[in-house]
């Protein structure tokens, strides 16, 4: 019986099954062989995005492109390399960011967590929004010269107080 309900979810559903194989990882084959299976299927991989993606895989209408209207597959944040558990859990509780430097203070990010994000573009929608000229490369070489000592206490956001979009 659940080899025939597989099949059916597969065949009539398969963003929803995909995302299930992806969430619950099998083991018995790579990410890549399912990214594979997902293209073949000719479902939409919807990339990371710090405001997006959550903690698991989810199914979700594609809202731009060559695929809009149809239902995708948004990659999930759990499985960056890393990022701690504890970070992971501060950047879904805070969603949405508006900044770059607003997810940085809100999640208390350390400065490989933020690199890491911006390699696998995670960063890409907020380095898009602010109006960057900038390439992801360009980004890159910012976050590399951030400080590496943590910034006083008093540099730090009062609980509750809303960030001042300025551009």
């Amino acid at each position: 019986m659940p080899t025939y309900q597989t099949a059916w979810l597969k065949a009539h559903h398969p963003e929803a099954f995909l995302a299930g194989v992806f969430e619950h990882e099998p083991g018995m084959c790579p990410k890549r062989v399912l990214v594979a299976e997902a293209r073949r299927m000719d479902v939409p991989i919807l990339p990371l995005d710090i405001n997006a993606s959550r903690d698991e895989y989810r199914v979700e209408r594609v809202e731009e492109g060559p695929d809009a209207g149809r239902l995708g597959i948004r990659f999930a944040l759990k499985g960056i390399t890393g990022v701690s558990e504890a970070e992971l859990r501060r950047i879904v509780d805070g969603q949405p960011y508006a900044t770059i430097a607003d997810l940085r203070d809100r999640a208390r990010l350390s400065r490989s967590s933020l690199r890491r994000l911006a390699e696998l573009g995670a960063l890409d929608s907020l380095h898009r929004d602010v109006a960057a000229r900038g390439s992801r490369a360009d980004l890159l070489a910012h976050l590399a010269q951030l400080a590496s000592r943590p910034a006083s206490r008093r540099d730090e956001p009062i609980e509750g107080q809303l960030a001042l979009d300025i551009a």
